[in-house]
């Protein structure tokens, strides 16, 4: 979800603004604050092989550690950098670890495993951008869609993680193969059954008010998330899922209303204990 919304992790964020402070502190005329970070730094083995806790110049210290060797200056040349020349370092380098270490989480996801192609094939399509690049590209749709619940939509769709029958079935623990859409008996059950396959859903929406879109073009546009999509595509393709969408909600919702209620089990030893106390 991070990757298509464009953040960083908070962690990521939190190693930046230590970082950044101690290049402030690294300025400054405080002979206080240097005779601190000087006392905490004497006696520590080199190189850090734990954090500590409790001094926050050690804690600092492997991190200062870690950019030196990414960077390929020293602590004391890091410190010696204008503000604006530290911060495109320091930005640069935590962004590119992030990458490495997102790539290497979605390659071990079949789920994720697309995102992951799409990423290396970027890299290596422009290498020179790739390493300038200091933050993380949202999704196209974004931009284009004209609300958060449209958005969400999409998301939940391109990850995976809309609530369909094969998407619930695995939070129940369901064999896939036992796996089914409940409106039309498909063992086909997910997001692309529901965009491209499930005739009962398309049925209940009847015509689709979306302009020149073509339907049949719902899951290679959704999963395409090309930057050159114009922005009513996107649009219209957030029409065609929520329309589908709530098209499934209402079958699900009559579906519940009309199941019939469990029968009420009575426990007759409370029953019989009930009655004699009441007499």
């Amino acid at each position: 979800m991070l990757l298509e919304l464009g953040w960083s992790s908070t962690s990521l964020k939190a190693r930046r603004a230590r970082l950044q402070l101690w290049w402030r502190l690294g300025q400054s005329d405080s002979l206080l604050m240097r005779s601190l970070e000087t006392q905490a730094l004497v006696g520590l083995p080199q190189p850090v092989q734990s954090v500590s806790t409790y001094n926050w110049f050690r804690g600092t210290a492997t991190e200062v550690a870690w950019l030196a060797n990414r960077s390929g200056l020293s602590s004391d040349a890091l410190r010696a950098l204008p503000r604006s020349e530290f911060k495109r370092i320091l930005s640069e380098e935590l962004w590119q670890e992030e990458w490495t270490s997102r790539v290497a989480l979605m390659r071990n996801s079949s789920r994720l495993r697309p995102f992951a192609v799409a990423l290396v094939a970027a890299q290596q399509q422009d290498p020179c951008e790739h390493a300038r690049r200091v933050r993380w590209q949202a999704a196209p749709y974004l931009s284009a869609v004209g609300g958060l619940s449209q958005a969400w939509l999409l998301a939940q769709c391109r990850l995976g993680l809309l609530g369909t029958e094969e998407e619930r079935g695995r939070w129940a623990g369901i064999p896939r193969a036992q796996r089914s859409c409940v409106h039309c008996g498909a063992s086909s059950c997910g997001v692309y059954h529901l965009l491209s396959k499930c005739q009962r859903l398309r049925d209940d929406v009847g015509v689709f008010p979306v302009g020149p879109f073509e339907v049949s073009d719902a899951w290679t546009t959704l999963m395409s998330c090309d930057t050159q999509t114009p922005a009513h595509i996107w649009r219209s393709l957030a029409r065609v899922v929520s329309l589908l969408w709530r098209a499934k909600e209402r079958r699900l919702a009559v579906q519940a209303r009309s199941a019939p209620e469990p029968p009420v089990v009575v426990d007759e030893d409370w029953a019989e204990s009930d009655e004699s106390s009441s007499a």
